[in-house]
């Protein structure tokens, strides 16, 4: 058999379609529905509820509007392909269950044949109706040419099945810890593969083979599984290799156990690096939803490329699923990957940042500048549809093909692959340890079925007095009485969700070490995938950004950052007038601006220098500050550019301008010195010691010489006149440092710069301070910075230990010390790219490497961490050839 699929469609309390189902769910987003019903106890009921439906809408009206949304979606670009061709609708619709109406499949049927009108439509029941109606229509197709819509639809928001389920005791050992409730639509589209063809329909992927068998253990029994059912179905649909298994895998025993004794059984296929998905452990329970739901799930995870395997697309995966009934059921399917658009409003990352992997970037309705993607939807979809004013007509129903005696299957897919030979040692070794495993499955089934037919020997036990009337299920009461969200509102909500966690990823990689970075950044990448899988939501960004950062808070630049990084992704006019409209409203929040200055280095936009170039222009100082810093990361800026910023006194203009000055000697820029002279005395002190440091790092060791003398900027600075001592001074300064240890309060600054210091008299000080519980940590970490990993990790806090390590090391009170050795430009470089210190710490080192050498040390640490990696390992090699000019590590 040969399915062509013609369209997939998927809507959840997690998405509305299945390509925001692939990119939502590798960043875990959106968040739960808060909960809508309570117990008895007045406990919330943990649930997935679909927040743009009523809560309290019967189970038919949600699962009609939940069918309505996904075939929409599904049917969306086949508009103008179809050209009215017959149409069969196939609808999968759970089987009976307490509260679940008798007359559910009726009212669904009504509302799709109003949309649709169809030719006839079928039903099938349950889990594993997807996959009977799959071979429905392969065996109906090449007799009656048009199209199948395939919708498995199910919903347990239900007071009635909520309470049911609270007051139901697992009825077996299979039944354990169900994932939530939840509900969802699936659709496919699938017509012959021959017909296709012959039409021109777009193709997204292909059925090639489905298999269905009834096996002995279900829901309603405690009989052992064998697995043998299940084996009988993955034989006759599974590809030569398997790579990709989605179903329900994480459900209960029952299913984890059936598949698992299959894959042993087919361990040919299954070699080592397979992956499975279960998607009910993230999205909850889909019931008759999960074989459509897995098959639109599987083609666009494999269309976008979105799967962790180390082999890429195209190749075959398995759907599959295992009925209440003890019917078990699988598929073979292939995503198309010819046909794909490529991306229009995706911006290229580069080779270093984890390029984003959508495919279809842009709805086929979207209008690049415009926010298509959260338009309202049409009335219809919105609302549920009306209760049934009279019983719908007669139709045909199928009768449930997993109620037939024999397995029903289908011929297998062709071999992509071809199988390895016997003689394969590594095939060898996994077909004994599959061997092995059944057998011991086989035993421990086998013990079990006797202890079952032990217990059904027992005598029931009587029902004592008070269990002879069993009590009605506690009552299950709605404490959410919200009204629902309109689908934009639903886009919009999750845009948000992601921009918040873009901000928090943005704060994580700035306060943490730099290895952390790897992790962090392929998290901002897939953020920006599921931007993109939304369409083009630039307003919602927009006006994100206006209510977070207004007024800007000092404190949490990152919100900034977030906005910033998330307009990068989009290459068009109204994505650039955002961005300066954004940054045009932050007025001189020079942290605001530095934030997002590194967000456009992270993630450059194509038409940064661009909008650089407009920015140095506006009278907004932050927005001023951010075109300078990308002007000058471009390579777009001289000395006398820079100076000119610096000249005109903003807070935000001067910091850039004085971060870029490091790039440049004293030589190169003697305006650009005589401007920084001036900063030295700035009354914000951070800004003033910056203007200092950049000095130093130009080579102009005027600060540090006035600071020696005692006269400005050394009483200006306080406390922060050590770290002109650090970059530039010597063992001759140890009074000068004491003087300024003793008059300033002791915090982790001050410990850190003591250890750069280097000097060996300054370890009692800090090992003092090692027992004061608020410095304790800092304290240790100037003691590692000072005398490298002398303590183990675990004695780092024992006072003898470094006592004990410090007599050991034998130190040279006229050497200067950085990691236990002598202090050298290679140690600090090897510092830097170690790893483990956090960006600020880095940017300390790499300060005192440009004041103490000729290195210029202009690492861009807010680029990605693999261009940081590549940057720190020159420094490194430059950094050897410079020390043997540092025999004592003083200057």
């Amino acid at each position: 058999m040969t399915l062509a699929v013609l369209g997939t469609g998927l809507v959840s309390p997690f998405g509305l379609s299945p390509r925001d189902h692939v990119f939502l769910g590798r960043v875990v987003l959106p968040s739960p529905p808060r909960p809508a019903f309570a117990d008895a106890d007045g406990n919330p009921i943990r649930l997935y509820h679909a927040p743009f439906l009523d809560v309290g809408a019967p189970p038919a009206s949600r699962m009609a509007a939940l069918a309505t949304l996904a075939t929409d979606d599904a049917l969306r670009p086949l508009r103008d392909d179809l050209h009215g061709a017959p149409i069969t609708l196939a609808l999968v619709v759970p089987r009976p269950r307490p509260g679940l109406p008798t007359d559910t499949a009726a009212e669904i049927e009504r509302v799709l044949a109003a949309r649709l009108d169809p030719r006839s439509i079928l039903r099938f029941p349950g889990e594993t109706g997807t996959f009977a109606a799959l071979e429905a229509a392969d065996a109906a197709l090449p007799q009656a040419p048009g199209v199948w819509i395939i919708v498995a639809v199910d919903s347990f928001v239900s007071p009635e099945y909520l309470a049911h389920r609270a007051a139901t005791q697992p009825r077996n050992r299979w039944i354990g810890r169900r994932p939530h409730p939840s509900e969802a639509a699936a659709v496919l589209v699938v017509a012959d593969d021959a017909e296709a063809a012959r039409a021109r329909y777009p193709v997204v992927g292909r059925v090639d083979a489905v298999a269905l068998a009834a096996g002995a253990a279900s829901d309603e029994n405690d009989e052992p599984t064998d697995g043998a059912a299940m084996t009988a179905v993955v034989r006759a649909v599974a590809p030569a290799t398997v790579r990709l298994a989605i179903g329900q895998m994480e459900v209960d025993a029952l299913r984890r156990r059936d598949l698992c004794l299959a894959t042993a059984r087919e361990a040919a296929r299954f070699r080592a690096g397979w992956q499975d998905e279960s998607l009910e452990a993230r999205f909850g329970m889909l019931g008759a939803a999960i074989g459509g739901a897995s098959a639109a799930y599987g083609l666009a995870l494999l269309r976008h490329g979105a799967t962790d395997l180390d082999v890429p697309p195209p190749f075959a995966f398995l759907a599959w699923a295992v009925g209440g009934d003890g019917t078990r059921a699988a598929a073979s399917l292939r995503a198309e990957m010819k046909g794909r658009a490529a991306p229009e409003i995706a911006v290229a990352l580069g080779p270093v940042l984890p390029r984003p992997m959508l495919a279809d970037a842009t709805p086929p309705d979207a209008v690049p500048g415009t926010p298509a993607a959260l338009a309202e939807t049409p009335p219809d979809t919105e609302k549920l549809p009306p209760a049934p004013e009279a019983a719908p007509p007669t139709l045909a129903q199928a009768p449930p093909a997993t109620e037939e005696a024999p397995p029903a299957t289908k011929e297998a897919p062709p071999a992509t692959e071809e199988a390895p030979p016997a003689t394969d040692h590594v095939h060898m070794v996994e077909a004994m340890a599959a061997l092995l495993h059944a057998e011991a499955c086989a035993e421990e089934e086998e013990r079990r079925a006797a202890e079952a037919r032990a217990w059904e020997r027992r005598p029931p036990r009587p029902l004592a007095p008070d269990e002879a009337l069993a009590p009605p299920p506690a009552p299950v009461t709605r404490t959410d009485a919200s009204p629902p969200l309109t689908v934009t509102a639903f886009r919009v909500q999750i845009v948000h969700e992601i921009l918040e966690d873009i901000a928090v990823r943005g704060r994580s990689r700035d306060a943490r070490p730099l290895a952390s970075r790897d992790e962090i950044e392929l998290s901002l990448a897939r953020l920006a995938d599921a931007l993109l899988a939304l369409g083009n939501p630039l307003h919602a960004i927009d006006a994100w950004w206006a209510v977070a950062a207004a007024p800007p808070d000092p404190d949490n630049p990152w919100t900034t950052f977030a906005a910033v990084f998330a307009l990068a992704c989009f290459d068009d006019d109204s994505a650039l007038l955002a961005l300066r409209t954004g940054l045009e409203r932050l007025g001189d929040a020079h942290a605001h601006a530095t934030a997002a200055a590194e967000a456009l280095a992270l993630l450059p936009h194509p038409r940064a220098p661009a909008l650089a170039t407009d920015l140095v222009a506006s009278p907004v100082p932050a927005a001023r500050a951010v075109g300078i810093d990308v002007l000058v990361r471009a390579g777009a800026m001289t000395p006398v550019d820079v100076a000119a910023h610096l000249a005109r006194g903003s807070t935000s203009m001067a910091r850039a301008a004085i971060r870029a000055s490091a790039r440049w000697r004293h030589d190169e820029a003697p305006t650009l010195v005589l401007l920084l002279e001036g900063w030295t005395l700035a009354e914000d002190l951070d800004l003033a010691l910056a203007a200092s440091t950049a000095l130093l790092r130009m080579g102009h060791t005027a600060p540090y010489e006035r600071a020696r003398a005692g006269a400005p900027p050394l009483a200006h600075l306080g406390p922060r006149a050590l770290d002109l001592f650090v970059l530039a001074g010597d063992d001759t300064d140890l009074a000068r440092v004491e003087a300024i240890v003793s008059a300033s309060p002791v915090d982790g600054a001050l410990l850190s710069a003591l250890a750069r210091y280097g000097h060996v008299g300054i370890w009692a000080f800090l090992l003092h301070h090692l027992k004061d519980e608020d410095l304790a940590d800092e304290a240790e970490e100037a003691l590692r910075t000072l005398l490298g990993d002398a303590v183990p990790p675990d004695e780092g806090d024992q006072i003898t230990a470094w006592r004990a390590a410090i007599t050991r090391m034998k130190l040279d009170p006229a050497l200067r010390y950085r990691r236990g050795a002598p202090w050298r430009p290679s140690v600090v470089a090897d510092e830097c790219r170690s790893g483990s210190l956090t960006a600020a710490h880095v940017e300390a080192r790499l300060a005192e490497l440009g004041a103490r050498t000729e290195i210029r040390a202009t690492v861009d640490l807010a680029r990605p961490k693999p261009e940081i990696d590549l940057a720190l390992d020159a420094l490194a090699e430059e950094a050897r050839r410079d020390d043997a000019a540092f025999t004592r590590g003083w200057r």
